[in-house]
């Protein structure tokens, strides 16, 4: 009998490694593999947010990544290659990574290819990713173990992005109007809300100014509507 519990033992000990190895041996979400552009990154926790849409001249960021996990990309003006190995389920490691070096000539530009490619090589340190869809396409999440993380879409940003980035707001700070300017796209709307998400004001007519006289000193979001899209500035109200 006791032969016989410890056969049953070692089975299931083997049933349970065979099942963890095979759990360890799944493959990475096949939508990993094609090219995703950037649309936003934080390097880490000590870095500055890059909304690559507000960066001028504008840049076109990007990665592909292969099924063999080669990964090859372009910043602003230099380019990358390296290759990535698949740790556990969402979790990608660098095992070698390389880039050009040229000045691009703008400061903006070199100072956002230095956290892009930063982030991308990660020195080893694990990155997780997650794929989600929304209304146009896919998703690529990719975060750091410091605190860092970065957005990718897999279609590129759009001229309309770049434009609607161009609408210009004045003065700000402000203590009573603000002005909004848009040589593009005519606004259709603005609305004013507090940072606990709360709509303070809203105007459907006479878009090009808002009187905000009326509320209390601090910082608030406006968010400018047009036919092609919207756009968020902070404004503060002295």
């Amino acid at each position: 009998m006791m032969a016989i519990q410890q056969t049953m033992r070692n089975l299931l000990i083997l049933i349970i490694l065979a099942a963890s190895c095979q759990g360890f041996a799944q493959d990475p979400d096949p939508d990993l593999f094609q090219t995703w552009y950037l649309y936003r990154i934080l390097e880490s926790d000590a870095s500055e947010i890059y909304e690559i849409s507000e960066i001028e001249p504008p840049i076109t960021p990007f990665v592909t990544i292969s099924e063999n996990l080669n990964i090859n990309g372009e910043g602003a003006c230099n380019s990358f290659m390296g290759i990535y190995s698949y740790e556990t389920p969402n979790v990608l490691r660098t095992t070698s990574f390389s880039n050009t070096t040229d000045n691009c000539g703008i400061q903006i530009h070199n100072f956002f290819e230095q956290d892009f490619f930063a982030f991308m090589n990660g020195d080893g340190d694990n990155l997780w990713f997650q794929i989600t869809p929304d209304s146009e396409g896919l998703t690529l999440h990719l975060s750091n173990q410091i605190f860092g993380w970065a957005i990718f879409k897999n279609y590129p940003l759009s001229i309309s992005d770049f434009y609607l980035n161009e609408i210009k707001i004045h003065p700000n700070p402000s203590s009573s109007q603000i002005f909004i300017k848009s040589e593009k796209y005519p606004v259709t709307k603005i609305e004013l809300y507090n940072f606990l998400g709360m709509n303070i004001q809203t105007q459907n007519d006479k878009v090009a100014a808002m009187d905000i006289s009326n509320v209390s000193s601090g910082i608030y979001l406006l968010k400018i509507h047009t036919d092609y899209g919207a756009t968020i500035r902070k404004i503060v109200k002295k």
